[in-house]
């Protein structure tokens, strides 16, 4: 009877083989298993006896067999017919190619052999290729994501990362949700996304690999083959999601998978395994204490660390990371407890790391840094300047170093230029600063969406700032004027770059200049505003876009190779920026933890005047207390408005002044402001309207580039005027009519879209034939993403009129724009961009705006907008006008500065 089941069972395997799909179960091995059976099913029909109490079995053997047979004939002949139309596909092959793939893989885990890592990947290649439809495709495509994304952080080859991408996503679609094959494909995936995420910044990017990542975990449930890794792959994206929002919780999550996936490999005597949980878990541990500063998280660090370091031998490939991550934790612990120990272990630690670590390896950078930050402690203990000058080596090696990203490089010229003033060689400071400035463009590559550029300048905001104090007090006071206009304004910049002024290359290349318009559009269409919000929505692939932009810099160096076109699109040199001093003195204001100073730009030179009373504290104390108290007209707030205003006279105002020559003959002489850093959300100009008429600029770039589009003043006959006194989900503006008239009165035959007709279309088109521009409404900034600021048109809620929307704009005929709106020269906190609705429409082609630092008070709108146009009406230039009315309205108003010190003019 055992035999007789025996049978049953073989002959019912061949049917369910023969009725598997073409390329399932198709190697040659399996095929010689089902033949086996096939033969032991055979075999029993022709030689067993009849079972008399088991009539059933021969005839449903004899069915089983005969079905089965021509199941497998069928199945055979359309296997070969398949093969004829794939020559590739042969699943023998693809099996034996994924084994050696693997096991160059593994060769390349074990050492680093980067060369048995390629040849592995061509193996794996093909494995993919000769296994279409086969079950084990999956696994394939898994293992080839893995090696393509090893290869890529080892060499940086950025189709690598894409190619993939690309390769999990194409094979994650061929398996049905749920199917456990798919968990360690998705975690794959899931790590490709995640690393292109935290090289370049595209946040789309992590959450793809956020979702990915948690599909995959619940894809393979505790005691499936790939819990731990899809763990632990989990783990590392909920790492990068919490240095993306800054949310703990994320962080713990994160600390719990690898907790989770280093417990499920307890049992694997694969040391790279348990080493690769043990140095994250480490690493993870410092972050943790870092931001939460429980001990028991740095002690627990410092023990884990250890046992990797136990586990792991020289010439294995973790070896220096597990070195490098013991040593952090003992840095930190030493930074808690000052115990010079633990500062000697992280030297020793550290230093075995950078001695074991390949010059090309990316990770090498990262070991130098940390080798470099713990001798620094040591001079700042000791004083040994040995230790000093192995600490700066160390450091600029890192930021040298060609082979790592851009965000480790940046990290590592921040640590070498503290390192160096902070034994006062700013030298050496300024010269690791102009790397730094020189890669800010890098961080916010042109591919990625505004909102992610934004985000990722924000985390280095500053740099220019401390860079030009750095160079001031290394006596590079030109110098100090390059790094402020390189390293502030970078997306202003961009712009500005891609505006350029074609006449010339039209003229003598009309093909190039062609190119380069066709390029411009696809560039700025790269992204379309969301129907909802106006949130960016990417119309074109990662690797599409990175495309276009490599496109767009070959054509750019192909003009520059052009005779006479050296200069094209690249920012002024410091002849061009000295000669914007021929109206006017421009200021620069600038203030860092090093130093203070006022950077002042006249009769084309460069001079700095040191500016003691100011620090970084005080300002940020100054910042808080005005916005604090401009939203109320009460006698105590505003109080505190006229102190602040006190501070910026005696600090800021009266040294600056005392050291300009501003007599002039018959009228007031002109003054341009620079404010950097947080000093660009204090009104300078209110102290000195007794002395000079004041303007505003983000960059002198900006300034020249207005000039350049600057008219000749006219005082027009029907501006437009967009007033909203109702406007839907927002509080009604009873004003806004007052307004409208008071600026009739000057322009009888002004256009006015009011409220339901202020569609943002209709705005865009009038925008397009109009001279001067009024805006009566409200305006929203969006401190997260201050491109999303917008100006509150009736058709907000659905088509929002974003800083983004309006700096897109090209408008040839343009002169002033009025924006009698709340905050609408207001910096928010990505200080250095100035990405604001004063700046957005000055990028459209204004060389005139008026703006607000504030919330617009309704009270004196109307009568200062009057009174500005008046000026204008009889022949006042912009910022005279803005000058005289912000005087008429403080003579009337003295102690109500929040009337009258927030309007501001910005541009030529």
């Amino acid at each position: 009877m055992l035999q007789a089941i025996g049978a049953l069972m073989a002959a019912f395997t061949l049917v369910l083989v023969g009725l598997a799909p073409v390329g399932r179960f198709s190697s040659f091995y399996i095929r010689m298993a089902v033949l086996g059976c096939g033969m032991i099913a055979l075999q029993y029909f022709a030689t067993a006896p009849e079972l008399p109490e088991h009539p059933w079995i021969r005839p449903t053997l004899s069915v089983m067999l005969i079905l089965g047979g021509t199941l497998n004939l069928i199945r055979n002949s359309r296997l070969r017919r398949r093969q004829r139309e794939d020559e590739e596909f042969d699943p023998d092959t693809a099996l034996e190619s994924n084994e050696v793939g693997i096991g160059l893989i593994g060769q390349f885990d074990r050492n680093g052999d980067v060369r048995a890592l390629s040849l592995g990947i061509e193996r794996l290649r093909l494995a993919l290729r000769a296994s279409a439809g086969e079950s084990n495709r999956t696994a394939y495509a898994a293992n080839l994501v893995m090696a393509l994304r090893g290869r890529y952080e080892r060499l940086r080859d950025t189709a690598d990362l894409d190619e993939a991408i690309a390769v999990a996503r194409t094979a994650t679609r061929t398996e049905p949700e749920g199917n456990p094959r798919r968990s360690g494909l998705l975690a794959q995936l899931s790590s490709a996304l995640r690393v292109r995420h935290d090289h370049f910044g595209d946040i789309t990017d992590l959450e793809e690999a956020l979702s990915a990542g948690r599909q995959a975990v619940a894809a393979a449930p505790n005691g499936h083959p790939h819990h731990a890794l899809c763990l632990s792959e989990l783990s590392a994206v909920l790492v990068s999601r919490y240095l993306r929002t800054r949310i703990p919780a994320y962080l713990d999550e994160a600390i719990d998978a690898v907790e989770r996936a280093h417990l499920a490999t307890l049992r694997d005597t694969r040391r790279h395994v348990r080493v690769v949980h043990l140095t994250t878990l480490c690493r993870l541990l410092v972050t943790r204490y870092e931001i939460a500063g429980k001990p028991a998280d740095i002690e627990r660090a410092v023990d884990i660390g250890r046992q990797a370091v136990e586990y792991m031998a020289p010439g294995y490939r973790l070896f220096e990371v597990a070195h490098n991550n013991l040593a952090l934790a003992l840095r930190v612990r030493y930074e808690r407890t000052t115990e010079p120990g633990d500062l000697a272990e992280a030297i020793d630690f550290a230093r075995r790391a950078v001695d074991n670590a390949a010059t090309d390896d990316p990770a090498r950078a990262t070991h130098c840094l940390n080798l470099a930050m713990a001798l620094h402690m040591r001079y700042l203990a000791q004083r040994d300047r040995t230790d000093l000058v192995e600490a700066l080596a160390l450091a600029r090696e890192a930021t040298s170093n060609p082979a790592t990203d851009v965000t480790t490089r940046l990290t590592a010229g921040l640590s070498w230029s503290d390192i160096a003033a902070s034994a006062g060689e700013y030298a050496e400071a300024v010269e690791a600063f102009e790397l730094v400035i020189e890669w800010l463009p890098e961080v916010a590559a042109h591919e990625l969406r505004r909102t992610d550029q934004e985000h990722l300048l924000g985390r280095w905001t500053g740099i220019a700032v401390t860079a030009a104090a750095c160079a001031v007090s290394a006596g590079e006071h030109e110098k100090a004027v390059t790094m402020l206009e390189q390293g502030r304004g970078v997306l202003l910049s961009r712009a500005l770059d891609v505006r350029v002024d074609l006449t010339d290359l039209r003229a003598r290349h009309p093909e190039l200049a062609q190119e380069f318009e066709e390029l411009r559009e696809a560039l700025d269409s790269m992204y379309e505003p969301s129907p909802a919000f106006g949130d960016e929505v990417p119309n074109r692939d990662w690797a599409q876009r990175r495309r276009e932009v490599l496109h767009w810099k070959s054509v750019v160096t192909r003009i520059r190779s052009q005779e006479g076109f050296a200069d094209f699109a690249r920012p002024p040199g410091l002849p061009d920026l000295l000669a914007q001093t021929d109206q006017g003195p421009i200021v620069y204001l600038n203030a860092s933890k090093y130093r203070s100073d006022a950077i002042i730009l006249e009769s084309g030179r460069v001079r700095v005047l040191a500016l003691p009373k100011v620090s970084v504290d005080v300002v940020g104390d100054q910042v808080r207390t005005l916005a604090a108290a401009v939203n109320t007209l009460d006698r105590q707030a505003q109080n505190s408005v006229l102190r602040v205003l006190d501070w910026v006279r005696d600090a800021l105002v009266d040294p600056v002044v005392g050291e300009l020559d501003l007599r002039r003959d018959g009228e007031l002489p002109r003054v341009w402001w620079v404010p950097t850093g947080p000093l660009a959300m204090l009104p300078i100009h209110a102290p000195l309207l007794d002395q000079a008429i004041s303007s505003y600029v983000p960059t002198v770039r900006a300034l020249l580039d207005a000039r350049k589009r600057r008219v000749a003043p006219s005082a027009p006959s029907r501006p437009l005027i967009v007033s909203m006194s109702t406007t839907p989900g927002a509080a009604p503006l009873p004003n806004a009519r007052p307004e409208v008239a008071a600026v009739r009165e000057v322009f009888p035959r002004a256009h006015v879209l009011a409220n339901w007709e202020a569609t943002r279309d209709r705005v865009v088109a009038e925008l397009r034939g109009r001279a001067w521009t009024h805006f009566a409404c409200h305006a929203i900034a969006d401190p997260e993403s201050p491109s999303r600021g917008r100006l509150l048109l009736h058709d907000h809620e659905s088509r929002p009129f974003t800083v983004l929307d309006i700096s897109r704009l090209e408008l040839r005929n343009a002169e002033l724009a009025f924006l009698s709106a709340c905050e609408t020269a207001h910096p928010g906190t990505l200080f250095d961009e100035a990405i604001h609705l004063a700046s957005a429409f000055q990028l459209a082609g204004f060389p005139h705006v008026i703006g607000t630092l504030w919330p617009v008070l309704d009270k004196v709108a109307p009568d200062f907008a009057a009174a500005v146009y008046r000026q204008l009406a009889a022949g006042t230039d912009v910022a005279a006008a803005v000058h005289h009315a912000t005087r008429a309205v403080r003579d009337r108003y003295p102690n109500l500065p929040a009337l009258w010190a927030g309007h501001v003019h910005v541009g030529s």
